[in-house]
């Protein structure tokens, strides 16, 4: 393998609304965290946002690599959850 990158996806839904105002649901965060390594893999990053309360989430993650017959890519199933 000549090189291979790993993301992370995560969305999160939660309650939005400020100054005394009827609160309604929305993404509270959309956002991805990375890594590309040539060699030895690894991957340990953290992410962190802040929310009042995050009511729905949903995380995937996609590998992309290189070797000497092509490039390819593998996506994994989405994770949702209520919390």
């Amino acid at each position: 393998m000549k090189w291979a990158r790993w993301k992370t996806y995560h969305t999160a839904y939660g309650l939005l609304g400020s100054n005394g105002s009827t609160p309604s649901l929305g993404i509270v965060y959309n956002g991805s965290i990375s890594s590309k390594i040539k060699g030895n893999f690894t991957f340990d990053k953290t992410n962190k946002y802040s929310y009042v309360y995050a009511c729905y989430l949903k995380t995937w993650g996609k590998l992309d690599f290189k070797t000497k017959s092509g490039e390819y890519n593998i996506t994994t199933k989405t994770h949702a959850a209520f919390e």
